[in-house]
């Protein structure tokens, strides 16, 4: 039982450390934008490929559609 709890509070921790490390990336990326965007102002392909590289997928909010 001891071993079980002590699994369950390490996956929990684990999971908390995951969304903090990627909240503070997120944060970091904003940053990069306001960087990025006064570097490669005067160049569109670079800023082109800076903003296709930044590009995070959010997952998807909704439920799947039902299947006929």
């Amino acid at each position: 039982m001891t071993a079980k709890a002590e699994g369950q509070q390490n996956t929990v921790g684990a999971t908390a450390g995951i969304d903090d490390r990627t909240d503070a990336g997120m944060k970091s990326a904003i940053i990069l934008d306001a960087v990025m965007n006064n570097v490669y102002r005067d160049n569109p392909v670079k800023l082109a490929a800076w903003r296709t590289a930044r590009h995070v997928r959010r997952a998807n909010q909704s439920p799947p559609p039902p299947t006929p």
